[in-house]
C-alpha cells in the first residue's frame, strides 16, 4: 500500500509539469494511474477499519493489537498526507479553477494534513480508543463517565470515521468523473 501511495505523489508531481491545454494527454498519464492507486488506497484503508471493527466485536480483547496496527498504517500514510497537502498548494497556485482545481482539493480533503502531531483526528480517536481499553477495563467517554456499551461505541466510531472519509472519496469521484467528461 505505500508503493501506491508514493506513485499517487509522482502522479500529482507530473500533473503539475503536463500543460494544462493537453487535457487528454493529461488524463491518460497522470489522473487515471493517479486515481486507479487513490482507489487501492480506498480500498485497503476501508479493509483496514472494516478488519478492527470485526476483530473487536469478536474479540474485545484485542483492541489493544487493533490500535497498533492502525497506528502503524497511519503512521505510514503521515508522509503522504503532509506531501499531498504541499502538492496540493502548487496546484492551487498552477490550476485557479476548472475541475483540476477541484480535483486536486477534493483528494487533499480525502489525505487531511493534519497528521498525528496537531489536535487528534477522528482516527487517531479512535487508536487511542482501542489502546485505553482491553476488552474487560472500563472505557471511559470524554467527560469521565464509564461507557455502558465499549464495543458498540467503538464500532460506532469507526463507522463514522468510516462514513466521513467515503463522503470525501465520493468528491474525488466525481472531480475525476468530469476531469474525464472534460477530456472526451
Amino acid at each position: 500500500m505505500i508503493d501506491l501511495a508514493l506513485k499517487a505523489i509522482g502522479y500529482l508531481i507530473q500533473l503539475l509539469k503536463i500543460d494544462a491545454t493537453r487535457d487528454k494527454e493529461r488524463l491518460e498519464k497522470v489522473v487515471d494511474p493517479l486515481f486507479k492507486d487513490l482507489q487501492a488506497i480506498h480500498d485497503d484503508y476501508n479493509r483496514i477499519l472494516g478488519n478492527v471493527i470485526i476483530r473487536v466485536q469478536e474479540h474485545p480483547r484485542s483492541a489493544p493489537k487493533a490500535a497498533r496496527t492502525l497506528k502503524e498504517q497511519r503512521q505510514k500514510f503521515e508522509a503522504l498526507r503532509e506531501t499531498t497537502n504541499i502538492i496540493s498548494e502548487e496546484f492551487r497556485k498552477k490550476y485557479k479553477k476548472g475541475e483540476v482545481a477541484k480535483f486536486v482539493s477534493a483528494v487533499a480533503a480525502y489525505f487531511p494534513g493534519e497528521g498525528l502531531k496537531s489536535d487528534p483526528s477522528t482516527a487517531t480517536q479512535i487508536v487511542e480508543l482501542l489502546e485505553k481499553w482491553n476488552g474487560t477495563s472500563v472505557l471511559l467517554n470524554s467527560y469521565g463517565n464509564p461507557v455502558e456499551d465499549p464495543v458498540g461505541e467503538l464500532v460506532e466510531a469507526i463507522e463514522q470515521h468510516l462514513l466521513r472519509q467515503n463522503f470525501f472519496w465520493h468528491s474525488v469521484c466525481e472531480s475525476y468523473a468530469k476531469i474525464k467528461a472534460e477530456a472526451y
